[in-house]
C-alpha cells in the first residue's frame, strides 16, 4: 500500500490523461476506492489551491488525505531532531521547492507499514522524501517503480 506525495499525484495528473490512459486511471481509481492509496492534508493544502483538473480531483476525493496521529507526530518529531533534516526542510520550504508536507507523509507511510511514492530522487546530505524515508527506515518508489509494483502493463 502506498502514501502518495504531491509530485506523485502531480506526475499522474499531467502525463497520464484520462481520456488516452482510461486503463491506467480504472487501476488507479480502484487503489484509491480500496484505501490502498492514501496522502496526508499538508499535501491536499499543497494540491487544491490550483484552478486545475488534480485541484478539482483532490476536492472531490477529501477521504484520501488523513490527518496524523500521535504516532505518526512522534515521528515527524524525530525526523526535525536530525538537525541536517531540520535545516535543510526549512530552507528549501522559504526558497518555494520543498514543502513541509514531505515528513508528515514519511511518518504516515512507517505508521502504517506503507510505501511512500513520489517525484524526488535521493540526494547526499539532503532532505529530500527518499534521504526522509531511508533515515526512517520506510520503502520509497517512484512513480514508474509503483506502476511496476503494482506489475500494471498498458
Amino acid at each position: 500500500m502506498y502514501v502518495f506525495d504531491s509530485g506523485a499525484f502531480i506526475e499522474l495528473f499531467r502525463y497520464y490523461y484520462a481520456d488516452t490512459f482510461k486503463s491506467l486511471w480504472d487501476k488507479f481509481d480502484e487503489l484509491i476506492e480500496t484505501r490502498k492509496i492514501i496522502s496526508v492534508m499538508e499535501v491536499k493544502r499543497e494540491l487544491e489551491d490550483y484552478d486545475d483538473r488534480l485541484a478539482n480531483w483532490v476536492k472531490a476525493h477529501n477521504y484520501v488525505f488523513l490527518k496524523p496521529n500521535q504516532e505518526e507526530v512522534d515521528v515527524i518529531k524525530h525526523i526535525y531532531s536530525n538537525r541536517n533534516f531540520e535545516y535543510n526542510i526549512k530552507m528549501k520550504d522559504k526558497m518555494h521547492y520543498c514543502s513541509e508536507a514531505d515528513p508528515f507523509v514519511v511518518a504516515k507511510a512507517k505508521i502504517m507499514g506503507y510505501k511512500v511514492v513520489s517525484t524526488e530522487r535521493y540526494k547526499n546530505n539532503g532532505a529530500k522524501v527518499p534521504n526522509l524515508c531511508e533515515y526512517e527506515g520506510v520503502e520509497h518508489l517512484s512513480v514508474e517503480e509503483f506502476m511496476k509494483n503494482e506489475k500494471w502493463h498498458f
